[in-house]
Order: structure tokens, then C-alpha cells, then sequence
């Protein structure tokens, strides 16, 4: 049998797909099914992206420019704004209330109008809708200088340095409820890897671009918000509740266990996990309108308990649902 070396397994555990949970591709996989969703700034191959991700959404893009595309935005885009910079926040205001979610992904220090975009992108929002924003923060300024930009004056098209606290103001003032915040965003998983990989960085003279170098530094500055959801999710009813241990239970054409839950507006949710008390499923749980469906995991099956049933958010909120026995 060949045995990994203890550099073999450290390489192996940085470069598991570990996902930040309150990172952009979390953010994606939480909005609603077949939900609108406007990417403010979508350069970078976003279009391209978002729809590998989430090809349900109808996705609205919105750039100066086709910026660092691969392939036309026009290919993946339902629909793709291309406007001048004196135009940026008209363009947004258009679209008052009609989306799902909005994603600025740094660009709020590329506009000229700062303070109007945010208000803007806040009021294109539905209500229940969410806001993803990342910005470099203020203390980025006195960062080591990087390709990639580490420094907040590497980027020459950077106009101004986002205030932290106005910012979360104006967000408030529009009516944006502050779903969670952090002025220098350091998931741990990614800090790990950037320390690991900072030698290289250093010697390249080059930001990792996985996101591990920003995260070591606290490079950016992020933002989940939301508006009123006056939609009221309900759940009400599920099942099964119980089995015997070994005892596979409402079996499906592929020989898996199933649970299904019962409700209205189901599909506020975005992709969804449903836990057995810390115990998943392989796969996401599928979701309707009135309907959720997920597989029951097989260790759970196998053994006897009172498994706490919930439903898991890539956001991190947690309905409980109930408790499925285990005899």
C-alpha cells in the first residue's frame, strides 16, 4: 500500500475545495430558484461563471465594457448592459425592484457615483430580495504592493477608497437589513492556504488568485444584506418520521431513502441542504414551490436515534422541521 507523505496530505488538505460560506459562490447558490439576479460589474468571465453555477437564474449583467471575457457575455447573459460610466447608475435605477438579488463584486470603487450606485442597487431589490457586496477595505491602502492588486492603489482605475462606516449607513438609511458584515473578510480555510502559499506570492510579486492572498491580509471588505421578505415561508407538513434501523424508507427508482417536506413559497429558499441532526445527504435538496425532496443519508438509516431534521441555507439559517426516529 502506498503511504502519502506528510507534504502530500498538507498539498492535498490546501487544495481541497473548501468554500467559504459567506463568499460569492455561497451568496449564488442561495437565491431563490428561477430568481433575477443583476451582477453589477460583471467582468472576469461572471456571466460565463454565474451561469455554470446556477443556470436557473435569469441573469442581468451590467459592465462599461466586455472586461477580461473569454467568451461573449451575449452567450450566457439572459440580458447584458454595456454603458458608459456617467450612465452606470441610471442603468441600475431602471431596474427598480425588480430583482431577486444584486451581486457587486468590486465595483463600488470603480464608479463615479459611489454613494447613488448603492442606493440604487438596494432599490432594484425586491422585497425579500438579498445584496452580495465586496469592496477593498480601507486599510488595503497600506498593504504591500502586488500584481493582482493587494495594494488598493495597485488597480489605476480605483477612484476611491469605499468608507466602511458610510457605507453600512447608507445601506441602513435605504432600507437594507444588514444580514452580516466584515470589514476585513478572513475565512480560515483560505487563510490557511494563503500562508502557505505566501512565500510564492512574495517572491512572485503576485496575489494567489484563489482568493487566499486577500483572505490572509483581510484585503476585502464584505456585505450580505437583504430588504422585508413580506412573502411568509410556511412549512406545513413532512415525512417520513420514522423506520425501523436498516429498514430503507419511502425507496426511490434508485434505491435511495427519501424525505419530503410540504409548504408555500418554498423557493425563497436557494439550494438547500437537509440535516439529520449534523448528518447530510450526498446531493442538495431539490426544491419547488411547494415542495422540498432530499435523500435520507444511509448512516442515518443504520442507526437508532432521534435525528434532529433542518433545513440548512448556504447562508447559514436554519429551519428546524421536526425529528425523524430511528427504531
Amino acid at each position: 500500500m502506498k503511504i502519502k507523505s506528510f507534504g502530500s496530505r498538507i498539498k492535498e488538505l490546501l487544495t481541497s475545495h473548501w468554500e467559504p460560506t459567506r463568499g460569492k459562490g455561497a451568496f449564488i447558490r442561495s437565491i431563490p430558484r428561477n430568481g433575477r439576479v443583476l451582477d453589477v460589474g460583471c467582468g472576469n468571465n461572471s456571466p460565463m461563471w454565474f451561469k455554470s453555477v446556477r443556470p436557473d437564474i435569469y441573469y442581468v449583467g451590467l459592465d462599461i465594457g466586455d472586461y477580461n471575457q473569454t467568451n461573449s457575455p451575449s452567450e450566457f447573459a439572459n440580458e447584458y448592459i454595456v454603458t458608459t460610466p456617467e450612465s452606470f447608475a441610471d442603468e441600475i435605477e431602471f431596474l427598480n425592484g425588480q430583482m431577486d438579488a444584486v451581486v457587486s463584486c468590486h465595483n463600488l470603487e470603480h464608479c463615479n457615483e459611489p454613494s447613488r450606485v448603492l442606493i440604487a442597487m438596494v432599490n432594484a431589490l425586491k422585497d425579500g430580495g438579498t445584496l452580495y457586496l465586496s469592496f477593498p477595505c480601507e486599510e488595503s491602502v497600506g498593504f504591500p504592493h502586488r500584481a493582482g492588486c493587494l495594494n488598493f492603489f495597485d488597480d489605476s482605475t480605483h477612484k476611491e477608497v469605499p468608507c466602511w462606516n458610510c457605507t453600512l449607513k447608507s445601506l441602513q438609511r435605504a432600507g437594507c437589513i444588514l444580514v452580516f458584515t466584515a470589514k476585513r473578510y478572513r475565512p480560515f480555510p483560505l487563510i490557511l492556504r494563503g500562508l502557505f502559499l505566501e512565500p510564492l506570492s512574495i517572491f512572485r510579486r503576485s496575489v494567489i488568485p484563489d482568493g487566499s492572498t486577500w483572505a490572509l491580509y483581510g484585503f476585502e471588505s464584505l456585505i450580505w444584506g437583504s430588504t422585508s421578505l413580506h412573502t411568509e415561508v410556511r412549512l406545513d407538513d413532512w415525512g417520513p418520521r420514522a423506520t425501523k434501523k436498516g429498514h430503507g424508507v419511502n425507496i426511490q427508482p434508485d434505491g435511495t431513502s427519501a424525505l419530503w417536506i410540504s409548504g408555500h413559497n418554498l423557493n425563497h429558499f436557494g439550494e438547500v441542504w437537509i440535516e439529520f441532526s449534523n448528518q447530510r445527504p450526498k446531493a442538495p435538496a431539490m426544491v419547488t414551490d411547494t415542495l422540498i425532496t432530499s435523500e435520507i443519508p444511509d448512516e442515518t438509516i443504520r442507526s437508532k436515534g432521534i435525528y434532529k431534521v433542518a433545513i440548512v441555507e448556504n447562508s447559514g439559517g436554519k429551519t428546524d422541521v421536526g425529528k425523524f426516529i430511528v427504531n
